[in-house]
């Protein structure tokens, strides 16, 4: 469950892989979170001093041989660490050495919204603009650290049990983000924005109400089907060109709850953490700490234990086969 060559961040026990937004994955599984995929690999972990449990995720190796990457990386994480917010997953602390660099994070006892996406008459179009709302928050307070997310996507935001989100990897994208949430202007190589974080969360936004990913003229802004003033949250934030999205997260924010009101009425969000938390609870026994974790005194002694007694058992096999057997004592 190490990083590349074997390394492990000091002073914390790994418990089991995760995905890279916190949820058990299966590898393999090209719709589970838990694959390893372009960010590299992501564990539950303990800290070996006060039992506190985080997620790390281990850089690839082949962005660390970058040039400039790990200093670039370690400016991001220091800004990430003092950046505290109740809508972001937190940023703890980045350790790195000779063999692998890994950022250590919080782990949000949650499901992410792709697993909820899989059950799709869970999510209301109340539920949409809650999640929408919370990620909006999240980005405002990023971009205002002057920290962009540049891979938001479904995997990315973790309901949690009580009806709020938090958005994950902030940051932390080591490549362009996943094309189904790319803005015109980052596939064309321009770098990752404010507006173009808007962009993929409204896209987001757009699969909880539709069921699936913006097509190319829902992408340019040309959205059908949903109601009208959806639709107009929508086209606003998938526009192809960021001068008309919305000027930041934050005034989109204010926009969204007048659409809000006007679409669904009066009590909207109140009804969509109903919605939001009742569909994570179908998902609860998936969330990472609701688990059963091993003894980790047990896990210790077994790891002081084991060496030792693997080696007694080598030496047996490196007997004569007679050896083996014999009982009485050799002969003088």
């Amino acid at each position: 469950m190490s990083g590349p060559g074997g390394w492990r961040v000091p002073g914390y026990a790994e418990v089991r892989r995760l995905g890279p937004d916190g949820e058990p994955g299966k590898p393999g599984d090209p719709g589970n979170p838990g694959r390893s995929d372009a960010d590299g690999r992501v564990v539950l972990a303990v800290n070996e001093m006060t039992g506190a449990r985080v997620a790390i995720g281990y850089l690839p190796e082949d962005a660390r041989r970058e040039p400039g990457f790990a200093g670039r990386f370690r400016e991001r994480a220091r800004i990430l660490m003092e950046l505290d917010d109740p809508h972001l997953a937190r940023v703890y602390g980045y350790a790195e050495g000779p063999q692998g660099a890994a950022v250590v994070m919080e782990v949000v006892n949650g499901a992410t919204l792709r697993a909820l996406l899989r059950r799709p008459a869970t999510i209301t179009p109340e539920t949409a603009l809650v999640v929408l709302k919370d990620s909006l928050l999240g980005l405002a307070a990023a971009h205002e650290a002057g920290v962009v997310h540049g891979d938001h996507r479904p995997e990315r935001v973790l309901v949690q049990g009580d009806g709020t989100s938090k958005l994950a990897g902030l940051g932390l994208a080591l490549r362009a983000g996943s094309a189904e949430y790319l803005a015109p202007e980052l596939a064309a190589g321009r770098p990752a924005s404010a507006a173009s974080d808007m962009y993929a969360a409204t896209a987001v936004f757009y699969e909880c109400l539709t069921g699936r990913a913006p097509s190319p003229d829902a992408r340019a802004g040309h959205v059908a089907g949903l109601l009208e003033p959806l639709r107009a949250v929508a086209g606003r934030g998938l526009a192809g060109d960021p001068a008309l999205r919305p000027a930041s997260a934050a005034m989109f924010v204010s926009e969204l709850g007048e659409v809000a009101s006007a679409a669904c009425g009066a009590g909207w969000e109140e009804r969509g953490r109903r919605g939001a938390a009742s569909a994570a609870a179908a998902l609860a026994a998936s969330f990472p700490l609701n688990r059963p974790q091993p003894d980790r005194r047990r896990a210790g002694a077994l790891t002081r234990v084991l060496p030792p007694v693997r080696a007694a058992i080598a030496a047996v096999r490196r007997l004569p086969p007679l050896a083996r057997h014999r009982t009485d004592p050799p002969p003088p």
